[in-house]
């Protein structure tokens, strides 16, 4: 097996934590399924680090049902369609969900990020303990009983952290904003440090720029050694491996990482793509990222024009090389406004990308919304929660029965999204095909 927690070449720092979110209680085995050992999914703890996860019992007292959020149906107005020339383009944008769209109160969580989904559909999540003494990951039954959860950072860790599954092994990965990459067993929660993106030498030296078009090494602004990190996808073709990986270098300038893995071995660290353009304030955060099937990786970055700067959609080839840029190997829908905080891709290779609490005005869709977009990059649907305040950061989807997760961190929920993908649903978007293209413009 050529998975990412065969590194053998690990710089690691001592992040673990001797804490418990509940000292005086008995502890207890973090997951019910004792059974399954680390080894079984491949962590390879004797070649990495000894672990160091914590059993944490008796931490379900927070999770209390709240009433259950509303589906704002008929989203839509008429919108500035932004190009990449400084134009605008008045259109009528609309995206309409049906009735066979539901959603409903998975779980609450006090301040959710990042989750995924396992092959048994399981799910995973990142947060805050009560208080935020600790940053945990928990896990939920697919009924969305709580299983347990374990530390993966002391008080001063950020819990802003993303997860992924491994496609391979089923380990549950878990990023850092400091670049710290986690390896937990989904059945037992032991944790093994994988590799520090910090201190991980990383080629810098010919980036795509999506602002202008061209590539070069960014002056040397692009700094890996201290950069905020953000999502991160999996692929697995054949015996290769790529992680994609978001970052956000000085606060300012996003980009994306690739690493390519062979025969357990990192064969290539890279930033890919990244943009001049930067956004202000709250808007200026990690990305998400995702890669699907096809091996298409799909982000969004800003650019600018006369109306202003905002994220577009970007997409490339999974072997995307910037000195090599083409039309056939990275598109900028310059036309299409969108921002991100979380994506993930299904198996069909449609992308969830959920928007944070900014939206995308060429869909008229405001802060809160979950946008779906086929790997022809038609966008098939989407699903508003909270609106402009809602910070939703991340979005996994179970390949069981295609039910979408977001988690929605000002309302500490974690909300389930069915029938996204049903052929009952219809998009009424002011086009001939009753669908939304994206716009391809360069």
């Amino acid at each position: 097996m050529h998975t990412i927690h065969k590194f053998r070449s690990i710089l690691w720092h001592g992040l673990c934590h001797k804490q418990s979110l509940n000292s005086g209680a008995p502890k207890t085995p973090f997951f019910r399924n004792a059974a399954v050992t680390a080894a079984s999914v491949g962590l390879l703890l004797v070649s990495l680090a000894p672990v160091c996860a914590q059993d944490i019992a008796n931490i379900t007292g927070y999770f209390q049902p709240t009433k259950t959020p509303s589906l704002l149906g008929n989203l839509g107005r008429s919108a500035d369609v932004r190009t990449s020339s400084g134009k605008a383009q008045k259109s009528q944008t609309t995206v309409t969900v049906t009735e066979s769209l539901s959603s409903s109160l998975f779980a609450e969580v006090f301040q959710p990020f990042g989750v995924a989904v396992d092959a048994s559909g399981s799910v995973f999540v990142s947060s805050c303990d009560t208080g935020c003494f600790n940053s945990i990951v928990s896990k939920f039954a697919p009924d969305g009983t709580a299983l347990g959860a374990v530390a993966t950072g002391g008080i001063s860790s950020d819990p802003g952290q993303y997860l992924a599954t491994d496609p391979v092994t089923g380990a549950i990965y878990d990023l850092l904003s400091d670049g710290t990459l986690l390896a937990i067993d989904p059945n037992t929660g032991a944790i093994a440090p994988v590799i520090d993106l910090r201190q991980r030498p990383i080629d810098t030296s010919s980036i795509f720029d999506i602002a202008s078009g061209t590539t070069d090494n960014f002056g040397g602004l692009i700094l890996p050694e201290s950069s905020d990190y953000g999502d991160l996808s999996i692929l697995q073709n054949g015996d290769v491996t790529y992680l994609f990986v978001t970052a956000l270098s000085a606060q300012t300038l996003p980009y994306v990482i690739r690493l390519r893995l062979q025969g357990g071995e990192i064969v290539e660290a890279k930033v890919l793509v990244a943009s001049r353009a930067s956004t202000a304030g709250g808007v200026n955060l990690n990305r998400g990222v995702a890669v699907n099937a096809q091996k298409v990786v799909l982000t969004t970055l800003p650019i600018a024009n006369g109306l202003g700067t905002f994220d577009v959609p970007v997409a490339f080839v999974a072997d995307f090389e910037p000195v090599n840029a083409t039309s056939e190997t990275i598109v900028v829908f310059g036309e299409t406004d969108l921002a991100s905080s979380g994506m993930t891709a299904d198996p069909a290779g449609n992308f969830y990308v959920v928007t944070n609490s900014v939206g995308s005005a060429a869909l008229g869709l405001p802060g809160g919304s979950l946008v779906v977009i086929s790997p022809e990059f038609i966008v098939l649907n989407a699903f508003v929660y909270g609106g402009a305040t809602s910070t939703t950061g991340d979005v996994a989807v179970n390949s069981l029965d295609g039910t979408a997760y977001l988690t929605a961190r000002n309302e500490n929920a974690i909300v389930a999204v069915k029938g996204l993908l049903s052929t009952e649903s219809t998009r009424s978007t002011g086009s001939s095909d009753g669908q939304k293209r994206l716009s391809l413009t360069r």
